[in-house]
């Protein structure tokens, strides 16, 4: 079971790689999310780094 989840969120500019995944022109601004999810014992149970375009997404938090 996770007892503890971490999140880092930061604005960064788009690679040359990554905006053409995204459809995006290279240095438009990007949300970066690093989520990594722990249990009891600190072992990591899960790690997702994420790119999110400025223009479409929805950030929502429950606790």
């Amino acid at each position: 079971m996770p007892e503890d989840k971490h999140f880092l969120l930061k604005a960064v500019s788009c690679s040359d790689e990554v905006a053409e995944l995204l459809n995006v022109p290279c240095g438009a601004p990007l949300l970066h999310i690093t989520q990594t999810s722990r249990n009891a014992q600190g072992e990591a149970l899960e790690f997702s780094d994420i790119l999110c375009r400025s223009d479409v997404y929805e950030f929502e938090v429950n606790g």
